[in-house]
């Protein structure tokens, strides 16, 4: 993950909607402080998506990540293929 920098919100949208279309237990919702909330089916936990900003540094990047891989969304070669 260090070696990623700023990326577009909409690229990670996107990879978002691509890993939902894959029926892999996330879904985004709207709502909360932040415009979209990434939800896993599996445990109920949600996460933040600033989808406001048109640019995410790479510690939120990081963080969206982390949360899919701790989820066990997605494996970290998945999202380092498709980001």
């Amino acid at each position: 993950m260090s070696g990623y920098g700023d990326i577009k919100s909409k690229r990670v949208l996107r990879f978002l909607q691509w890993l939902i279309n894959q029926n892999r237990g996330i879904e985004l919702k709207k709502g909360g402080r932040e415009n979209w909330k990434l939800s896993c089916i599996h445990n109920g936990q949600s996460y933040p998506i600033p989808a406001n900003h048109k640019v995410f540094n790479k510690h939120i990047l990081k963080d969206i990540c982390g949360r899919l891989v701790l989820w066990t969304v997605c494996t970290q070669e998945e999202i380092d293929e498709h980001l």
